[in-house]
């Protein structure tokens, strides 16, 4: 990995003091208890997803994913681990595991977390065929979100890909990859839109040349109730494997909570082209405390 990349990750780490400010005004009343819950910074999710499509290739390939995270929150400051079992299916390799659904602070999913991994050639030497499984490349994730105002908020977050996957049975790169992303969300009434954009600092394996890659989302979700919602994501990404198309994903996706503590998050939806899943879908249990 280039210093670029390195440098980038280091800027984009938030870096604002995280800070309570305490008032106490004296008064000969006794004190009375708070009704405010008590706050629970950590989540554990752990999610299911399955994605299939050609990707520019003659064949179909299958990718089954199980993530396990764990997520630390802190005012705006956000910190995410996931380490994913892959069963792979098919004629190609896997650049990315497919990584759990939400993020950015927010209860809600957005956008750019639902795909089910990028596909690249398969490695010389590998069967054109095979039916694998194992553990993916771990991902760490930290992010900050800043309210600029009462309706609007603007997330910036560092993943980084580490190679933990086994390259020769064609579930990673073995190469760490750097993603750069940021979006602006703003609320209307029950609804939250917002736009975000990212950029993949693609490491290079040894036998095949990739691009580092740009890719824009489009976020719609409309809330039922206080902590209920249901939306509509689109995605634009750019292939990492020169000359291969473009993938435009359309995915809905609800997340419901089952009690104080625990949601359930359900997404599904297609690709639009070559470059894209013909199918994608999945879900995740979370849980806070």
């Amino acid at each position: 990995m280039s210093l670029r990349p390195a440098a980038w990750l280091l800027a984009l780490i938030p870096g604002a003091a995280l800070a309570d400010t305490l008032a106490s005004v004296a008064t000969d009343a006794p004190a009375q208890a708070s009704d405010a819950p008590a706050p629970m910074p950590w989540e554990v999710s752990l999610g299911a997803s399955y994605s299939n499509g050609a990707y520019d290739t003659l064949d179909k390939s299958y990718v089954t994913a199980f993530p396990l995270s764990l997520r630390y929150v802190h005012n705006g400051l956000w910190i995410r681990a996931t380490v994913p079992y892959i069963i792979l299916r098919g004629p190609t390799d896997l650049l990315d595991a497919p990584q759990p659904i939400g993020g950015g602070g927010r209860f809600n999913p957005a956008g750019g977390d639902m795909d089910g991994g990028d596909a690249i050639p398969r490695a010389p030497g590998l069967p054109p065929l095979s039916h694998v499984s194992g553990i993916g490349d771990v991902a760490v994730t930290v992010g900050y979100r800043f309210d600029l105002d009462d309706l609007t908020h603007l997330s910036a977050s560092t993943r980084l890909k580490l190679p933990t996957a086994k390259v020769s049975d064609g579930l990673g790169t073995g190469k760490v990859d750097v993603i750069l992303g940021g979006d602006l969300a703003r609320d209307i009434g029950r609804a939250t839109l917002s736009v975000g954009v990212a950029h993949r600092f693609t490491g290079q394996p040894d036998y095949v040349v990739l691009h580092d890659t740009w890719s824009l989302n489009g976020n719609f979700a409309w809330h039922l109730g206080a902590r209920a919602l249901v939306g509509l994501d689109y995605e634009w990404r750019q292939s990492v494997v020169p000359g291969y198309a473009t993938s435009n994903d359309v995915t809905a996706f609800t997340s419901l909570p089952l009690t104080a503590r625990t949601r359930i998050d359900v997404y599904g939806g297609t690709g639009i082209g070559r470059g894209g899943a013909a199918l994608l879908g999945g879900m995740a249990l979370r849980y806070k405390f």
